[in-house]
């Protein structure tokens, strides 16, 4: 599958899931016709969502000097949770969250192009086991529902590997990477104190070299995910 059309998957999860918060928001608001306007204080919730990983992966090694690996790109399903705290000024609302998602993703490719060849090679890796962020956010109430954006910091675990000396020894490295994250999103109240959340991250955090003793791997990442969270406001 292509970058392109894994953009456009994310694309159609965030529509479908604005779809089903719009149409839970409007059943809790013809249920119960006093809007709910208190957001500020802490809060605490969780977080489930559709997650792609991506971003280039060049090898050099004695054969490929350098290479640049397909098929790496990898789909999964990111569970987590989050912490936060919410200011209120009027229809405005500010604050901060902080967040870990456990993504568990992982791929293997052997396809490389070499001099524009699509050719194989013995297999390399990349994998993702967890990101997080701390991120400022800051939107405001459109009725009783909170438009917001965020932007701030974001973290990951990453490994990336290669079976050398013709498939049959497995060299690997892993680093907690650091990036930026952008992100919008919409929450609706359902009671008192629980809220709903759809949102979608983009997650950003470079190019990197992992250097082995006979070969080396460049690979960038970027993590693009769609969140549908609850949260309890205390």
């Amino acid at each position: 599958m292509s970058f392109n059309n894994k953009n456009q998957s994310i694309a159609r999860s965030l529509a479908v899931g604005v779809a089903i918060v719009a149409a839970t928001a409007s059943v809790a608001s013809m249920a119960n016709a006093a809007e709910v306007s208190r957001w500020e204080g802490p809060y605490v919730g969780i977080q489930v969502g559709p997650t792609n990983l991506s971003g280039d992966y060049q090898a050099t090694t004695g054969s490929c000097g350098p290479c640049s690996l397909v098929n790496l790109d990898s789909d999964g399903t990111a569970v987590g949770g989050q912490v936060g705290y919410n200011f209120q000024a009027g229809r405005y609302v500010f604050g901060l969250e902080a967040s870990l998602a456990s993504a568990d993703m992982s791929e293997i490719s052997d396809q490389v192009v070499v001099g524009g060849v699509l050719s194989t090679r013995p297999e390399f890796t990349r994998e993702l086991d967890w990101t997080a962020t701390i991120t400022p956010r800051g939107g405001v109430l459109v009725h009783n529902t909170l438009v917001y954006a965020k932007a701030g910091w974001a973290y990951a675990s990453t490994t990336v590997g290669h079976f050398t000396g013709g498939g049959g020894t497995y060299q690997s490295q892993s680093d907690t990477r650091t990036g930026w994250v952008v992100g919008a999103g919409l929450e609706h109240p359902f009671s008192d104190h629980l809220t709903g959340s759809v949102e979608v991250n983009h997650m950003d955090f470079g190019s990197e070299r992992a250097q082995f003793s006979a070969f080396s791997i460049d690979h960038e990442l970027i993590v693009q995910s769609v969140r549908f969270g609850l949260n309890y406001q205390f």
